[in-house]
């Protein structure tokens, strides 16, 4: 039996589609015959699968023969260099370039072209051949080819303590508890110098405007989206030379994302009566800056202070959830786009906008949390849940 048969049971084509996808799965294998891939197979999966590449490959996995299942390989330098030598077996790269290194390799020295792009079923196939002659074959969706990855993360310091897979999420972790801790540190140092209290900020009713716009909280917002942008684009480039390109396209981008999620505090602060001021928190921007440089940006450079009592309780809570489940609703549009329509602004508005949302829902000092916790505990909860599993699903799974 021609081992190219393996390649058609792993793409797995007729398990997404009825007629239409056998028909598709046909013309698959007149490609595996016309490629003459007869020998025995390598996989080297990718280490940044999204959900729908993982899902296949699963169901490819359940399926597969033993007698005709492929080696499995990871894409690290190791199995790069293992590869250099290998001239007999097929190879077989699940994942594009920003989710497989071994695929960017490659992709790099131009033994695979997009000349023989096929398509079925969602998935793009490309073929071609290495140096030594051993034949290829790349399969990936679209986002494979055209998301940015995550170069940041293989410059984290985290990647000598755990597997770099895991740099992201243990990213987080740290920036939040880090955050937590300080939140609960109450000295003098704390609250007048770095500005941790929020309670002690005063909205200062004499500030200066231009056009109606108070000057102080313009530089606020403009700073911090500035963090946001540095502490993303480092995460999406590392030290590499298209950061300052990208910084300058993300500052425009967060400046968008930031005040378009203040916007929405603004018109129910206005619709309730609530006098507020967006402020910068020196704390927060570094506390932002540091999480992008460990592998996942997570933080804010600035955030709300308002005065009123307790009776407005119940207001000023809603004016506080206002914002997170826009920026969620932002998020989940854009997540949702980029998987049909993958484009690097896409990434960086639903990564900006997830993030504000989760960080703003944060139950302590000085985040929007606390108020809509004490007006509501039960509201706060729910909408929590929701908020952090929406940014689970589109920056470490989807």
């Amino acid at each position: 039996m021609r081992r190219a048969i393996l390649l058609i049971i792993f793409l797995a084509f007729a398990q997404f589609a009825s007629a239409q996808g056998i028909e598709q799965m046909q013309e698959a294998v007149a490609l595996a015959q016309e490629l003459n891939l007869t020998n025995e197979s390598i996989m080297v999966v990718g280490s940044n699968l999204d959900a729908p590449e993982t899902a296949m490959l699963e169901l490819a996995k359940s399926r597969i023969p033993p007698a005709l299942a492929p080696e499995y390989l990871d894409d690290s330098n190791a199995t790069l260099a293992l590869l250099e030598n290998e001239t007999h077996r097929n190879i077989i790269l699940v994942g594009g370039p920003s989710q497989n290194s071994v695929s960017e390799v490659y992709y790099q020295r131009g033994w695979i072209s997009n000349e023989t792009k096929r398509s079925y079923m969602g998935f793009d196939l490309k073929v071609g051949r290495t140096a030594n002659g051993a034949p290829l074959l790349l399969v990936s969706d679209a986002r494979g080819f055209l998301d940015i990855k995550k170069e940041g993360v293989s410059a984290s310091p985290l990647r000598f303590v755990i597997d770099e897979k895991y740099v992201p999420a243990a990213a987080t972790g740290v920036t939040l508890s880090l955050m937590a801790l300080l939140s609960l540190v109450r000295t003098v140092l704390e609250r007048f110098f770095l500005g941790l209290g929020r309670r002690e900020k005063k909205i200062k009713e004499q500030a200066v405007k231009i056009f109606g716009i108070k000057v102080r909280e313009a530089a606020s917002l403009l700073l911090a989206a500035v963090v946001l942008a540095a502490s993303i684009t480092w995460v999406f480039t590392g030290p590499t030379a298209a950061f300052f390109p990208l910084l300058l396209v993300n500052i425009l981008v967060a400046l968008i994302t930031v005040v378009g999620h203040e916007l929405v505090h603004l018109v129910f602060g206005r619709m309730f009566g609530i006098k507020m001021e967006y402020v910068f928190w020196p704390a927060g921007s570094l506390f932002t800056l540091l999480s992008g440089y460990l592998g996942n940006p997570f933080g804010m450079a600035g955030f709300l202070v308002e005065e009123g009592d307790a009776g407005m309780r119940r207001k000023i809570g809603l004016m506080k959830l206002a914002g997170p489940l826009a920026s969620s609703l932002f998020a989940l549009i854009f997540a949702a786009i980029n998987v049909f329509a993958p484009w690097e602004i896409f990434q960086m508005v639903y990564t900006m906008a997830s993030t504000l949302a989760l960080v703003e829902l944060l139950p302590f000092e000085p985040f929007d949390g606390v108020s809509i916790r004490k007006w509501n505990v039960f509201t706060w909860f729910f909408v929590f849940c929701a908020v952090a599993l929406l940014y689970i699903i589109i920056n470490f799974i989807f």
